[in-house]
């Protein structure tokens, strides 16, 4: 996968796709609306690809939802 370029998956796990993505952006956000969509982008641009996965997972290096409505910010224990 490239960067910033969308693309259709089998829909297997979304840490196994993540593992795809190149390390120049090395995490894997769904796309809003279509299943089995993602790109790959960087950490900042989560939000960016799927607003409402706007959390980037450092541990499985995929764009999250943030467990808790409403947090300024998310944070995991791997920060």
């Amino acid at each position: 996968p490239q960067c910033g370029v969308q693309m259709q998956t089998d829909c297997t796990s979304w840490d196994r796709i993540a593992h795809l993505c190149p390390e120049e952006c090395p995490y894997a956000a769904q796309h809003p609306t279509l299943t089995c969509v993602f790109e790959c982008t960087i950490a900042s641009q989560c939000s960016a690809v799927n607003a409402a996965l706007a959390y980037p997972d450092n541990l499985t290096h995929t764009c999250q939802s943030c467990d808790i409505t409403g947090c300024r910010q998310c944070s995991s224990s791997d920060r």
